[in-house]
């Protein structure tokens, strides 16, 4: 079932959720499945753009409605046009993936071990992760045709999430870009 509104001049939102029955990956079995997606784009002034998106999904095993996995992402845009030549755009995200311990539910309920590439066994066990993203992008506008870009982006991460204060810091990554659009006459 989706939902889509039309494009009012100050905000927009879809949804999305379906539900059923479909495979379960992780463990090659049957599962129960739901999958929820909601948006929404708010444009509060001609030069502040926010959309905000959530993307939820779950597995749950058919044989005793255990759940087997959950995706949990929201996510946030922020664009402001400072001046024609000026923009800015922030974005920030947190996934949570939650698994449980992996077993043989279509068939032996035994559980599943996964075989290393120096040949030893490991089970596999449930975690709980979490993993954040930050980027912040700057763009200047000299003159028409050339576009100068600066950017940052951080993504943390947590393997045992008590909440986002858990989040430590795991990869940063700067760049810039200039673009110059050359004319022929």
């Amino acid at each position: 079932m989706s939902t889509t509104s039309p494009e009012f001049k100050r905000f927009s939102f879809n949804s999305f959720l379906l539900l059923g029955v479909d495979e379960n990956f992780p463990e090659w079995s049957s599962a129960k499945v739901g999958i929820a997606n909601l948006g929404l784009n708010v444009r509060p002034t001609d030069q502040l753009r926010i959309s905000g998106t959530w993307n939820y999904e779950f597995y749950n095993r058919r044989t005793d409605g255990t759940r087997v996995l959950t995706r949990n992402v929201p996510r946030v845009r922020v664009e402001y046009q400072v001046t024609r030549q000026v923009f800015v755009r922030i974005i920030g995200e947190v996934a949570r993936l939650q698994q449980d311990s992996l077993r043989d539910d279509s068939r032996t309920n035994l559980p599943v071990y996964f075989r290393g590439s120096n040949g030893t066994l490991t089970r596999a066990a449930a975690f709980d992760r979490l993993r954040g993203r930050l980027d912040f992008l700057f763009s200047y506008l000299p003159t028409p045709g050339t576009v100068v870009y600066f950017g940052y982006g951080n993504t943390p991460r947590a393997d045992r999430p008590g909440g986002t204060r858990d989040l430590q810091p795991n990869r940063d990554v700067f760049f810039a870009k200039l673009s110059y659009l050359f004319r022929l006459r």
